[in-house]
């Protein structure tokens, strides 16, 4: 096995033996080198012609793969983390770049403030473009909580419906990410679907393939097909993502794949181990060698993980905390300690007073008095949802509570 990949431009600089120029080389060990590759089963075509595309799995790529394993496999500490805070309105930075990274990869365009306060709740969507944002976090929140069945059309389809729910398509347009570097033959659009949900399946697919690297082929593969009239990347994205986590990888979902792509695409990120975006494929006119491109694209990924585990682990200290320090002050009652507990844990939970009333077998009036004492002290907010009060942390809740213990309080996740 090699131990990282060459580009072809980067090998013609190498001395060569005597006697052979640098195409004749590179010829001879590439016809070394693919019957040890893994091949894409998916075969596309250019212009009707067969291209054979595959990459080497090289000790470099090898390892990084292992290192992405044990930071985002299910019980990792990293998934453990996450698993403690989530929830259908946890809200984290990363999340909101994905949305707003996804929606740019699609042609469409919405400033980070905006995608937090619509995600937040804290304004209605006013255009199709924003309600994109809170359809495509709320199906990205329901992947991240809930149990799908395995990937069939019929799946992408529903997601395709909920994705573009209350939305005029039309207005949205039709755009395909990166252009065309590397152009495929179009695939009628149930082809398309079929060639998809086989490849999540582990059908089209070397059995050598690694599941995160099949992932990241799920999004290109949505994208460069385009099944649908748009939102193709925002939907490959999402499944990709219910990829990971049926295949054993739930912290992907957290990772922002889509604006670090973003940035390597613009030339906007470079590191050890990362080729420039638009050479990173040796292509031919029947043969594309990825070995560079899944070089640099898991690098990519495990830098944003490592970012990703930083963030969460240390807001997870800061959490942690605040709740010792919560759990010893009897200022606040025991169920109110409690109310708070789960607010610092999943920032926007919401609570009724009947709720709370029948969680603890309270008379109605001791449990409003609990989160109305909570509102008094800047803890929660209180709204309504048609005659009922619905109670939830304010943003500066864990501010407050930081200055009241002398802690920090990581306000700016």
């Amino acid at each position: 096995m090699a131990d990282h990949g060459v580009l072809h431009k980067d090998f013609n600089e190498l001395e060569m033996p005597e006697g052979f120029d640098a195409d004749e080389v590179w010829g001879v060990l590439t016809t070394i080198r693919r019957p040890q590759a893994i091949h894409y089963y998916d075969v596309v075509y250019t212009h009707s012609h067969a291209v054979d595309s595959w990459f080497t799995p090289t000790h470099r790529l090898m390892k990084t793969l292992r290192d992405l394993e044990l930071s985002t496999c299910a019980g990792s500490r990293l998934d453990a983390a996450l698993a403690e805070r989530h929830g259908r309105r946890f809200i984290v930075r990363t999340l909101i770049e994905e949305a707003v990274a996804a929606l740019e990869c699609d042609g469409l365009d919405v400033d980070y403030e905006t995608a937090r306060a619509l995600i937040a709740a804290e304004q209605e969507p006013a255009s199709p473009v924003e309600r994109l944002v809170v359809n495509t976090h709320g199906l990205l929140s329901r992947i991240i909580d809930e149990d799908f069945a395995r990937i069939t059309p019929e799946l992408v389809q529903s997601m395709y419906e909920e994705l573009t729910a209350g939305i005029d398509t039309s207005k949205l347009g039709t755009y395909i990410p990166w252009g065309d570097e590397w152009p495929d033959d179009p695939i009628p659009h149930d082809e398309a679907l079929r060639q998809i949900c086989a490849m999540a399946a582990g059908e089209l697919v070397d059995p050598a393939e690694h599941p995160i690297v099949l992932s990241q082929r799920l999004i290109c593969k949505f994208w460069k097909t385009a099944p649908y009239p748009c939102c193709n990347y925002i939907l490959g994205s999402l499944l990709s993502r219910l990829h990971m986590k049926q295949t054993g990888y739930p912290a992907f979902a957290y990772v922002p794949s889509s604006s670090i792509t973003l940035a390597w695409k613009h030339g906007n990120f470079t590191c050890e181990g990362v080729a420039a975006y638009h050479e990173s494929g040796n292509v031919t006119e029947f043969e594309r060698d990825w070995t560079v491109y899944w070089e640099s694209c898991t690098r990519l990924l495990l830098t944003e993980v490592r970012k990703l585990e930083e963030l969460i682990f240390r807001l997870k200290a800061q959490d942690d905390a605040l709740l010792t320090h919560l759990a010893n002050d009897h200022a606040f009652n025991h169920r109110q300690r409690e109310v708070l507990r789960r607010a610092i844990l999943v920032p926007g939970t919401t609570v009724r007073i009947d709720e709370h009333k029948k969680r603890y077998d309270l008379a109605y009036s001791t449990a409003r008095q609990d989160l109305t004492t909570l509102v008094e002290r800047g803890m929660l907010d209180m709204h309504y949802e048609g005659k009922a009060q619905v109670f939830a942390s304010r943003r500066e809740m864990k501010s407050i509570l930081a200055k009241r213990y002398g802690c920090d309080s990581g306000a700016n996740r």
